[in-house]
């Protein structure tokens, strides 16, 4: 019981952080709609190191392969280090962590690894590569890994395709994480608006086709609201809504996966392993 308390307050508290964003962006909103952002050249500067950090909150509800549906929060931060000049292939290693309450106990996810970006694909279209290793304590305290790769190319100046994969590096007990390969597809509608659409299937015992829908709205320079969801054809999911918080001016929407960009952009962190992503399973 003390526990069931515990992860109860903290759900609570993830609830409050959300909203509490969407606040400050509500409040700010109205301001930032009578000058949209600036988008005459300026002069290239050197990459911040803190211009690609990202926090975090959310809240939703998510059903992994073998579980039962449970509602969870989130809080944690995305951050992205850039490491050479933006003027060539955009260089930059990538760190994420979170507490993810859940109403059967509390888990701690991390995502670390390098990526590139600006290189020449075909004609003059950017590509983007990853290369990120994910952890997860899940509630029943197991350690679970898995690397993830990331490839993909814009297709124009609003459209891009990629393609991810998920392989599972261990397995404990009657958990491991779910071997996946999705295709994707993200569109900029506008400086403020991103969409991301996604189709794959989950091997390893899962054996079933996944789907994935994301999108993400600027409400102001440093703040995004998104919403998503995964879900596969035997009806596990994850969906929920949060609030994503950014300290740099030229910050992406770190909620899709951002291939191309200019600047500071190029820096974006890829998506971390968090959410929605359906990561685990469960053998009963």
């Amino acid at each position: 019981m003390p526990r069931e308390n515990e992860v109860k307050t903290l759900l609570r508290w993830c609830l409050i952080l959300q909203l509490a964003g969407g606040l400050v962006g509500g409040m700010t909103l109205a301001e930032d709609a009578a000058s949209e952002p600036e988008t005459q050249d300026k002069p290239a500067k050197p990459p911040s190191i803190f211009d690609n950090l990202y926090l975090d909150s959310a809240v939703g509800a998510e059903k992994p392969s073998g579980e039962s549906s449970t509602p969870f929060g989130l809080v944690g931060a995305n951050w992205a280090i850039p490491m050479t000049p933006p003027d060539d292939v955009a260089w930059g290693l990538q760190l994420g962590g979170d507490l993810k309450p859940r109403d059967d106990g509390p888990e701690w996810n991390s995502t670390f690894g390098g990526f590139a970006r600006n290189f020449t694909t075909f004609e003059t279209q950017q590509g983007a590569v990853a290369a990120l290793f994910d952890y997860r304590r899940t509630a029943q305290d197991n350690d679970l890994w898995a690397f993830r790769p990331i490839i993909g190319t814009t297709i124009s100046s609003q459209d891009a395709l990629g393609v991810e994969g998920e392989a599972s590096l261990n397995q404990e007990r009657n958990q491991r994480i779910a071997d996946s390969l999705t295709t994707f597809w993200t569109r900029g509608w506008s400086e403020r608006l991103g969409t991301e659409f996604g189709a794959g299937y989950e091997f390893s015992g899962v054996k079933k086709t996944l789907f994935r829908a994301r999108a993400a709205l600027w409400l102001t320079q440093h703040v995004d609201l998104w919403i998503g969801g995964d879900v596969n054809w035997s009806g596990s999911y994850a969906a929920g809504i949060g609030v994503s918080y950014h300290f740099g001016d030229a910050g992406q929407h770190a909620g899709l996966h951002n291939i191309g960009g200019t600047g500071d952009e190029l820096y974006t962190p890829f998506p971390s392993a968090d959410f929605p992503s359906l990561l685990q399973r469960t053998k009963r």
